[in-house]
């Protein structure tokens, strides 16, 4: 709808739309948006093959992912479009294809200790479990993601990513700065030797951080939240009552564990306009990548049917 405009650019001196032009297209573009919100909202869209399998998949590793929290007593709870995906749409983002979750600090690390050795002697191949590394740089190590891979491709083709949140009782004015400069010092310690452990154990002392429940909750610094990893995630201190106890929420016809007060959980995250599709979506470029791969629908189909058949021998449903 701009291209009218384009042509313009070439002139020696640029004709820009006047201010009554501009609002003409402001509008269309509105409206549109708006034909997209009640598409999404209000009508059942049924994905393709493509990617039915891809979430499947995707939803058949998130199943054995809860196999092993329950069986090590680990408790997580659905977070930032997984969590939005089950209220707006009782499901996945209709353009999304992976999950995310989030833990308190003590859960996260006990569940990184287990993890791998209960993929590994669950016979769930092409999986691992790692940490996210930094686009940035390559070398930073990021959350904890369970990652499945085509050995045909290039890096991960689903996964579920585990975000860790840490407790403190008197956050005060200069959190938020120490937080930032707090995380600098985390990546450069993930990448001198010491442990994951030894880590949180510094960054612990740095910020006056708690393993044990305290009135508030922040991301941890490896986190979305408050990293400029993605522009739209702010720094933010939660109410642990507004998170904990735990309610039920309904994701793919399933109930899993939410934060008590979902309301106020994804307007800190997405803003007050969350149950409204927005203007400029974010996706993982992963679908359009893989979609043009040569015999991806029978690559989908294997990888489906060999995570099922785990997930049916360890009598998960």
């Amino acid at each position: 709808m701009f291209d009218r405009f384009k042509d313009k650019k070439e002139a020696e001196t640029p004709d820009y739309p006047t201010k009554r032009e501009f609002e003409k297209l402001e509008r269309l573009v509105n409206t549109h948006h708006e034909y997209l919100n009640n598409i999404f909202v209000f009508h059942e869209l049924e994905p393709g093959r493509y990617m039915e399998l891809m979430r499947s998949i995707s939803y058949e590793v998130f199943k054995f992912f809860d196999y092993v929290c329950s069986k090590h007593n680990i408790e997580y709870w659905l977070d930032f479009g997984t969590l939005l995906g089950a209220v707006r749409h009782g499901d996945f983002i209709p353009w999304d294809d992976d999950l995310d979750v989030g833990m308190v600090r003590s859960e996260y690390l006990r569940f990184i200790d287990v993890i791998q050795e209960e993929i590994d002697s669950s016979g769930l191949i092409d999986t691992v479990a790692v940490f996210k590394v930094d686009v940035r740089d390559r070398i930073s190590r990021r959350w904890f993601q369970i990652e499945f891979r085509r050995p045909e491709f290039r890096g991960k083709f689903i996964g579920i990513d585990i975000f860790p949140y840490d407790f403190i009782a008197n956050p005060d004015d200069s959190l938020e700065e120490r937080f930032y400069e707090s995380r600098d010092r985390f990546f450069k310690g993930r990448t001198d030797g010491l442990t994951i452990n030894e880590v949180v154990d510094k960054l612990y002392g740095e910020l006056d951080l708690d393993f044990e429940p305290q009135n508030y909750l922040i991301p941890g610094v490896e986190d979305l939240r408050g990293t400029g990893f993605v522009d739209v995630y702010s720094f933010s201190v939660l109410e642990s009552d507004k998170i904990f106890p735990f309610r039920e929420v309904e994701f793919a016809g399933k109930t899993f564990k939410a934060p008590n007060d979902i309301d106020y959980y994804l307007k800190d995250i997405y803003g007050k306009d969350y149950m409204k599709i927005p203007n400029k979506m974010r996706d993982h470029r992963r679908l359009n990548r893989y979609v043009k791969q040569e015999n991806i629908i029978k690559m989908l189909e294997e990888s489906n049917d060999m995570i099922i058949k785990v997930n049916r021998n360890l009598n998960i449903e």
